[in-house]
Formats: C-alpha cells, structure tokens, sequence
C-alpha cells in the first residue's frame, strides 16, 4: 500500500517562495479544498473526483503566493 508521505509525517518538503525567498507553508492535501466534508471522504473516495495522486498546496504566509507539489509517496 502506498501513503502519503506528507500526511503521514514520514517527510519534509521545504519549498522557497519564488517572490520573497521564505520557506513555504504546507497547506496540506489540495483535496481537502474540494468541499466542507472533503477531509473526512476515504481517499479512495478522493481519488474518484480528484487526480490520485497527493498534491499538497503550499503557500507563503508572507506574500500569499502559492502552488501546488506532488507530495512522494511510501511503499509501507
């Protein structure tokens, strides 16, 4: 079965703000966007309506700039 690394805390991805040069905030899964009960559906749910594969939004608090990354995924 294959997880998310970020979710899961088994990594860190530190991103530098194009604009300002500040690290940049992980926002979490871009999934948990989609709607008010988002974060509560099984992943598998997610997948359905969404690509499967984890991306997380980050975000810098300072400027408000933001993307979106492909967070790696771990073999447990």
């Amino acid at each position: 079965m294959r997880v998310c690394s970020l979710c899961n805390r088994l990594s860190q991805m530190e991103k530098r703000c194009p604009a300002c040069g500040l690290l940049l905030a992980d926002g979490g899964p871009v999934a948990d966007y989609y709607g008010p009960y988002s974060p509560y559906m099984s992943r598998d749910s997610i997948e359905r309506i969404a690509d499967p594969r984890c991306i997380h939004l980050f975000y810098c608090p300072h400027c408000g700039f933001d993307t979106r990354e492909c967070a790696p995924e771990t073999e447990v």
